[in-house]
């Protein structure tokens, strides 16, 4: 089996979970969404809301959810998976050393994604970081 296929299996087994619990807006990064008029106050928008989107998405989420629970009907958790917005949070546990941190430090300090500097800064809180950091 190739890594690729393998990460992908794995996956796979991690989304066998995804229905055991009902799908809240907490489950998504949404701190950035805007009210449209904010965004485009001068263009008409056809009172389209970028909220109202998402959480239109949940309430699909949760009935595929649902109607999956009830008939264990594979199709319906397919339809979880693929109506999953990739602003959807996942928990991952991973183990790093420090030499893996140095780079990802470097590499991702100046990056343009506000979750990646604030890892950075989590890095640098590190017992021992700061001396390999200023020692660069």
């Amino acid at each position: 089996m190739t890594l690729t296929r393998l990460g992908r299996l794995q996956i796979l087994v991690l989304q066998c979970k995804i229905h055991d619990k009902e799908f809240t807006l907490d489950d998504f990064s949404h701190e950035r969404i805007k009210p449209l008029y904010i965004i485009a106050s001068d263009k008409a928008c056809d009172g389209f809301d970028f909220q109202e989107a998402l959480n239109m998405t949940i309430r699909y989420l949760n009935i595929a959810r649902a109607m999956y629970i009830e008939t264990k009907d594979k199709e319906y958790w397919w339809q979880m998976i693929q109506l999953l917005p990739s602003s959807y949070n996942q928990l991952r546990t991973v183990q790093l050393n420090y030499e893996v941190l140095y780079n990802i430090y470097f590499a991702r300090r100046d990056h343009k994604l506000d979750e990646w500097i604030y890892f950075c800064l989590e890095i640098t809180k590190l017992p021992l970081m700061p001396d390999f950091l200023n020692g660069r």
